[in-house]
């Protein structure tokens, strides 16, 4: 008698291929990234694609998902705005992302070239949502690129506030409120013979800078005289590793977070009061180092050309003026 034992190999290396539709079945064990608060992920690559699934949220309803991805030197470690920014553990080159799956329409690939901006995506997707928990996307080596390697960042947030709930790698530890600094991350080589969920792959940032920010007012600049009641205040904030926040105190108040508009940090500022204003910038990385800026201005409110019309077209109808010219003088 001959005996015909058929193996089972739970680890399937890479290359292996997935066909995207909301099935999970065909993932194997070594695909697998763990569980973080009731959400899976797996992630695997052919020659053509990079492949994730993630299983356990309605993108409908539950949230947004979101995929960072590293390729070349270069990029930024501030996530794109969305409901505020996350600090990221790699200068992130590619974002896919998923906001509604009931709207097909509400997923894309963004890539950094000194903005987020969304590009053409070629793959295929099958997005979980009405009640699917399912969500399968191939993203082709080419929209990215084609590198060799890759870093990778995957987390979930709240569907309308920036609140983070689940990231991979789960090494990740997580406030659940507000901007998160990440730390870990995968570092894949796009080869064969990998399996992705092996330890050596989980990657963590150095964080022993001791480098702190550049920062510096454009806009007002030492004594500068503002006569307006809107200004848009400007600041230049840089950074070795990256920038995490920028913040501006009036008069010695409270600080408030700033936004960043192409180079600069923007503030819209409504003056109440004419005189001497004393501004305060400050600037964090992530790795907590923080500089300051200051630099004193003064407003003076703009005064009405009417009035001023008015004003000249009085006193020349005066008795004391009777032989002088009248009219209106601008």
């Amino acid at each position: 008698m001959v005996l015909c034992l058929t193996v089972l190999n739970t680890h399937a290396l890479t290359p292996h291929s997935i066909t995207i539709d909301g099935n999970l079945d065909e993932w194997n064990a070594d695909e697998y990234m763990g569980t973080v608060n009731g959400a899976k992920l797996y992630i695997t690559w052919d020659a053509q694609n990079i492949y994730f699934a993630w299983n356990g949220t309605d993108f409908g309803t539950e949230g947004d998902l979101f995929i960072y991805m590293n390729t070349t030197s270069g990029g930024t470690y501030t996530g794109k705005e969305w409901y505020g920014t996350h600090t990221l553990p790699f200068e992130a080159d590619y974002l896919f992302w998923v906001e509604n799956g009931a709207q097909s329409t509400n997923y894309g690939l963004d890539r950094y070239t000194n903005a987020w901006n969304t590009i053409a995506y070629t793959g295929s997707n099958y997005i979980g949502w009405a009640g699917n928990k399912n969500t399968e996307i191939a993203i082709p080596r080419s929209d990215l690129g084609n590198p060799a390697g890759i870093s990778v960042l995957v987390f979930a947030q709240w569907e309308d506030a920036m609140n983070v709930w689940s990231a991979f790698p789960a090494n990740n530890t997580l406030s659940g409120t507000g901007s998160e600094t990440f730390t870990y991350y995968y570092q894949f080589t796009l080869s064969t013979g990998i399996s992705p969920n092996a330890p050596e792959f989980i990657k963590q940032r150095e964080m022993n800078d001791t480098v702190p920010p550049v920062i510096k007012f454009i806009k007002p600049q030492e004594n500068e005289v503002i006569v307006s009641s809107y200004y848009n205040v400007s600041i230049e904030a840089t950074d070795n590793v990256g920038i995490k926040a920028v913040e501006l105190a009036i008069d010695n108040g409270t600080y408030i977070a700033l936004t960043k508009s192409g180079t600069y940090y923007i503030y819209g500022w409504d003056i109440l009061a004419e005189g001497v204003h004393h501004l305060t910038a400050r600037a964090g990385d992530i790795a907590g180092n923080r500089a300051y800026a200051y630099v004193n201005c003064t407003f003076k409110r703009e005064s009405s050309p009417n009035a001023i019309k008015l004003a000249i077209i009085w006193h020349m109808h005066q008795p004391m003026y009777k032989n002088m010219a009248t009219g209106i003088y601008e």
